[in-house]
């Protein structure tokens, strides 16, 4: 069990995605599904750098795509047999490279289960990637770890927002500039300009603060499947 002031502070994605697939249906095509893909490709990109085999990156990006356009599925099986064929093949480096298998096995569902691995196997990566050699006794690589754990609860909470606050989001908040600032922002995978859509928001006669917080809260991260960005563009 989960209370709203656990979710909100919480620095282990691992206890939300557990908490979250009691309560939710993470089958393909569910919009829970979409939100668990792009949470798990999220954490894949935060070690980008260290995906040297072109085929890991593919597969990371086609399922980017694919939970919004869809992709043939005889391209996206192609594309995961390569990505396990890189982390099989996978000599230095290929730490980072493991993270994306169990992102291969994303094709029908994505289970609180399968999601932490993938995120927790990419912390583990980016802690490699920071401290150059991976020594899991150690107090500075277990920190690194923490942290990097602490910065992906971050990341799905910008994606599931707060579970315990359903949110109403009125047609008319939903214009011309704000859907063009939000349309920029999810294509370019740039966020920057989140206070500015805030802005617009507001002009638009938004005062849910909850809203304009997301948007302005300088510490947030955000990355595609930002609720906020989502209700603006209409992906639920």
């Amino acid at each position: 069990m989960m209370t709203e002031a656990e979710w909100l502070t919480c620095g282990d994605p691992g206890i939300m995605l557990a908490w979250l697939g009691g309560r939710l249906n993470f089958q393909l095509h569910e919009p829970t599904f979409r939100r668990a893909a792009l949470f798990a490709c999220a954490c894949c990109r935060r070690i980008w750098t260290s995906l040297s085999d072109p085929r890991s990156r593919t597969l990371v990006e086609m399922i980017e795509r694919d939970v919004d356009e869809g992709v043939d599925v005889k391209v996206r099986w192609n594309a995961e047999d390569e990505a396990k064929k890189a982390a099989v093949e996978a000599e230095f480096g290929g730490f980072a490279t493991a993270a994306v298998w169990p992102l291969a096995d994303l094709s029908d569902e994505a289970t609180s289960d399968q999601t932490d691995s993938i995120a927790d196997t990419a912390s583990e990566a980016y802690a490699l990637a920071q401290l150059g050699e991976r020594d899991p006794l150690s107090s500075i690589w277990i920190v690194a770890v923490k942290e990097e754990r602490r910065y992906q609860a971050s990341l799905l909470r910008d994606i599931f927002g707060n579970p315990f606050c359903p949110m109403t989001f009125s047609h008319s908040w939903r214009t011309d500039t704000a859907v063009a600032l939000a349309s920029q922002m999810y294509d370019s995978r740039d966020f920057s300009a989140m206070p500015i859509l805030a802005d617009a928001l507001q002009d638009a006669g938004c005062d849910n603060d909850d809203i304009l917080t997301h948007c302005r809260d300088p510490k947030q991260p955000h990355v595609r499947g930002c609720w906020v960005v989502d209700l603006i563009l209409d992906k639920e």
